[in-house]
């Protein structure tokens, strides 16, 4: 599971590094696509969605409970819809070469959120088996 959060994150700031947002939006709509993950998003700092596998959720806002973590969290919720998922929030720190776009790092420490949802019926099922 954190193997996808990796792999995405890095496809993430490549995309970006690159300015390939067209790509950005082909990874993230393709691994929401993924069998167990119900939905996958990526914010600004300040918490709006800017990138959704659910393009339904572009430009909203989340809450400010997950937009305040600096590390890495990983819980069981309800997602908007009362489905219940575990959410893996991983902010996304900004970096010297993202600097041009980002600013300076000790002004803009975070360039963004990285949100995946999982299907928490299948893990809860493995987990129980």
């Amino acid at each position: 599971m954190f193997d996808v959060n990796n792999l995405l994150q890095s496809s993430l700031e490549n995309a970006m590094l690159k300015r390939d947002l067209d790509g950005l939006v082909t990874i993230v709509d393709q691994l929401g696509k993924q069998t167990n993950i119900t939905n996958v998003t990526i914010t600004n700092p300040a918490g709006q969605i800017r990138f959704s596998s659910d393009r339904g959720r572009i430009g909203k806002q989340l809450s400010s409970e997950l937009v305040n973590s600096t590390t890495p969290v990983t819980n069981f919720l309800l997602d908007d819809s009362g489905y219940e998922v575990l959410r893996s929030i991983n902010p996304v720190h900004n970096k010297p070469p993202c600097k041009e776009c980002h600013g300076q790092i000790s002004e803009n420490p975070i360039n963004g959120i990285l949100l995946v949802d999982y299907d928490a019926s299948s893990i809860r099922h493995r987990a129980q088996n």
